[in-house]
C-alpha cells in the first residue's frame, strides 16, 4: 500500500507519497551505487559510539552527508532524483493540496536547502525499513 506523509519545512506544508515497488526499488538501486561507501562510513563512524540513529550525526555530519551526496551524483542524476520526488510531492495551502511539480522551479528558488530536506524526507519515507536493516533510524535534518 502506497503511504503519504504530511510534513513542514521552513514556512510550507506538503504532503509527500511513496513510490511505487518498481520504482522504489530502481531508485534504491541507483542511490546505493552511488552513495553506499558514505553511508556505510556513517553508520560505521555511529556504531563506533553508542547512538544508532544519524540524527545524532549534527550538523557537521548533515554537512558531511550532503557533500558525499552532490560529490557523488553528477548534477543530472541529483536532478533525476529531485525530480521523481517532487512529483510525489504535493503543496498544502489553506484550502487545497496541489501538485508541487508544475511550480516546483520558482518555489524551490534560493531554497536549496529545502530542497535537500525534501530530499531527505523522501529517503525516509520510501527507505525506512531499508535504512533499519542497517541500523539506522533516523537521517539527519
Amino acid at each position: 500500500m502506497i503511504s503519504t506523509k504530511p510534513i513542514k519545512i521552513g514556512a510550507h506544508n506538503y504532503v509527500i507519497r511513496q513510490l511505487n515497488a518498481s520504482v522504489g526499488l530502481t531508485t534504491l538501486v541507483k542511490l546505493t551505487t552511488l552513495l553506499g561507501p558514505a553511508l556505510g562510513e556513517a553508520v560505521k563512524r555511529l556504531k563506533s559510539t553508542d547512538e544508532v540513529a544519524l540524527s545524532s550525526i549534527g550538523m557537521e555530519g548533515i554537512g558531511t552527508l550532503m557533500g558525499q551526496l552532490c560529490s557523488r551524483l553528477t548534477p543530472e542524476q541529483m536532478l533525476e532524483i529531485f525530480d521523481l520526488f517532487v512529483g510525489h510531492t504535493e503543496l498544502v495551502t489553506a484550502d487545497k493540496q496541489t501538485p508541487l511539480e508544475p511550480t516546483k522551479e520558482l518555489h524551490f528558488a534560493g531554497e536549496f536547502g529545502e530542497m535537500m530536506l525534501l530530499i531527505k524526507e523522501h529517503l525516509e519515507l520510501n527507505y525506512s525499513s531499508f535504512l533499519a536493516g542497517l541500523g539506522v533510524t533516523n537521517l539527519p535534518g
